[in-house]
């Protein structure tokens, strides 16, 4: 199965694409403001890497935050667009499933997934890797918005138990202070793959679910939304034109 996965919810933007067990990919870094422009030419360069085309594409897969406000709207619109072109489905993941899945790699079997939100707060979700879970991940804590000083009081009640794997840009703010981390038996992995979410994560994640649920794991392209917990705002005209481009490349 042929799978293309766009992540755009932080500064560093990612796109993958999957032909089977193989995936590529292409990374930017503080490429946030140019996530609109570099998806789709990145994509059909990874398409080519693999030697296919876009009509060989059978799921759309889109990380739907939380994170930048308009990345993840980018992410959406341009996932929408494909998939309605093409008549295929889409899987919509939530973004810090993408690192509770890179996590997982390092040995992690419980993610606690913190990243920069600004103004003084950070998103925060917390994962369980489980076997018969469709994603390979039972949700601890659902993604949410916190400010450092109430971690213990809305984080730490879902984290008793386990030792768990710190990842995420919040772990760089001194709010979250290593002795604090670690009398919730909290270890940050300082790894540079740990710091954002990829797309060929979300590729990762979205390939057990199509195994395990089959055509249950995807929506309709009209059904695929963002992930706001700071606010929810209708999709933008300058969305609705992405999405209206992504269709247009198509028949060019």
């Amino acid at each position: 199965m042929n799978l293309v996965a766009f992540e755009t919810s932080s500064e560093t933007i990612s796109i993958a694409v999957a032909n089977g067990e193989r995936i590529v990919s292409r990374e930017y870094a503080n490429a946030g403001q140019q996530s609109g422009e570099l998806a789709l030419p990145a994509m059909h360069e990874l398409l080519g890497e693999l030697g296919l085309v876009v009509r060989d594409l059978d799921v759309v897969v889109f990380g739907q935050g939380p994170g930048s406000f308009t990345g993840v709207r980018v992410a959406c619109g341009v996932a929408q667009g494909l998939a309605y072109g093409l008549g295929k489905p889409v899987i919509a993941l939530h973004s810090p499933l993408a690192l509770a899945e890179a996590a997982s790699r390092q040995g992690a079997t419980h993610a606690l997934i913190a990243n920069d939100a600004r103004m003084g707060e950070i998103y925060v979700a917390a994962y369980e890797q489980r076997a018969d879970a469709p994603t390979g991940f039972q949700e601890i804590l659902s993604p949410c918005l916190v400010k450092p000083a109430l971690f213990d009081e809305i984080v730490v009640p879902s984290m008793q138990g386990a030792t768990w794997c710190g990842v995420g840009t919040a772990f760089d703010l001194t709010a979250l202070s290593a002795p604090m981390l670690a009398n919730h038996r909290v270890t940050v992995l300082p790894l540079p793959s740990l710091r954002f979410a990829f797309a060929a994560d979300l590729i990762r994640v979205a390939q057990k679910m199509l195994h395990a649920l089959g055509e249950s794991a995807t929506i309709r392209p009209h059904d695929a939304q963002p992930l706001y917990v700071r606010n929810k705002v209708a999709l933008t005209i300058e969305e609705r034109k992405l999405s209206s481009a992504s269709k247009a490349l198509l028949t060019a």
